[in-house]
C-alpha cells in the first residue's frame, strides 16, 4: 500500500472541491462569508502542500 503524502493529499481534495468553489463564486447571492470559507479552504490546501 503505497504512502499518501500531504502534497498528493491536498492535491485531490482541491480537485473535488474545486466545482463547489466555482459554484460558490459565481452565485449572484453568495454570501461573503461563504467567500471566505471557501478561500480559507483553497489556502490550507496550499499549506498541505507545502508542508
Amino acid at each position: 500500500m503505497p504512502c499518501l503524502s500531504w502534497r498528493r493529499l491536498a492535491s485531490v481534495m482541491a480537485q473535488a472541491l474545486e466545482p463547489t468553489r466555482q459554484q460558490i463564486f459565481a452565485a449572484a447571492d453568495a454570501s461573503p462569508a461563504r467567500q471566505m470559507a471557501a478561500h480559507a479552504a483553497f489556502r490550507f490546501l496550499d499549506r498541505m502542500r507545502q508542508f
